[in-house]
């Protein structure tokens, strides 16, 4: 392990703990039901995607197997959680935002078939994943549609969309060529804002 995957693990993992953490003591502190406990298992799947994606040197963007198809799956369970919880939320009243379900897949085909993400044997895994983050963003925005805009409904909300934008801007650091190392940074601002989101949400 190079110098700077041995300051960059233990400091994502530490970070990341914090949403856990979080999200305990607000499952402590509020009446904890059943949606509580599906969304802090969804962050707790954040948390294993977070330290199996650290260890395939995602820093150089080695993706290492198996560690980085550990990763994409634990966090293809979370948003799988986080869609569920939100659908049973709303007692499924889907509205329009929902689309982004469809439109996510259909721009990384588009992205694929032109090149700009060279994706390989992910191909397949990288369209479904896109069906849940642009899944989970929709349902977040359709969250706000159906209890309309507060304090409360605004983490869920935001966080969703934060989560989408991390996830996708993820996708052109994995896939893209000549892609800047430094992307990782608004990578892992967003997805960080949205975990804390989320966690503050339960």
């Amino acid at each position: 392990m190079d110098r700077t995957n041995r300051i960059y693990i233990p400091f994502k993992m530490a970070v990341s703990s914090g949403f856990i953490l979080c999200a305990v003591l607000n499952t402590h502190w509020c009446c904890c039901g059943f949606r509580e406990l599906i969304l802090l298992a969804g962050l707790v799947f954040c948390w294993l995607g977070d330290l199996f994606l650290a260890l395939s040197d995602e820093m150089n963007n080695a993706q290492k197997s198996p560690e980085f198809t550990l990763g994409v799956g634990s966090f293809a369970v979370a948003h799988l959680l986080f869609c569920w919880e939100a659908m049973v939320m709303m007692n499924f009243d889907f509205r329009f935002p929902v689309i982004l379900a469809l439109i996510m897949p259909l721009l990384v085909i588009l992205f694929i078939r032109k090149g700009i993400f060279q994706c390989g044997s992910n191909a397949v895994p990288s369209v479904i994943y896109a069906v849940l983050i642009g899944g989970f963003c929709g349902l977040g925005l359709n969250y706000l549609l159906v209890y309309g805009v507060s304090a409360h409904s605004l983490l869920f909300g935001i966080g969703s969309c934060l989560f989408l934008f991390s996830d996708f801007t993820l996708s052109f650091r994995c896939f893209a060529r000549n892609t800047p190392s430094w992307l990782t940074v608004p990578v892992l601002a967003t997805y960080w804002a949205a975990t804390y989101m989320i966690a503050f949400f339960i």
